[in-house]
């Protein structure tokens, strides 16, 4: 998990190494999971863009109230093999494009990690 916080923005970037695809399958699509999502951050899911990192991609966008002030929030939550990603935006940067630009290079690391037999 990473966090990275700057003035008018946040973002979270989680990652989640499972036994096998299966599991990671049955985590990306909890609809427990998700439906916290959306009421934490009174939210509705998006149709995630073709062009979209994983399996069973999934884009929810909503708004949160932090020190009095609503933000707008993006996420993007995806399966990539037995580990499944996360990327939440808070804030200035939460669109759709920035998101996605994440996930890829998030998405790039999980390739990595698979290839060189540590995930």
């Amino acid at each position: 998990m990473a966090t990275y916080a700057r003035p008018g923005s946040i973002v979270i970037s989680i990652a989640a190494n499972y036994r096998n695809s299966s599991d990671a399958g049955i985590s990306v699509s909890d609809p427990v999971g998700l439906s916290t999502f959306t009421r934490e951050f009174d939210a509705h899911a998006i149709a995630a863009p073709s062009q979209a990192p994983g399996q069973h991609g999934w884009m929810g966008v909503g708004t949160t109230k932090i020190e009095g002030r609503r933000y707008d929030v993006r996420m993007y939550l995806w399966q990539h093999s037995r580990a499944i990603g996360a990327v939440l935006v808070v804030g200035n940067g939460d669109s759709t494009a920035n998101v996605l630009r994440l996930a890829r290079t998030e998405d790039m690391h999980m390739s990595n990690l698979i290839a060189a037999g540590l995930v």
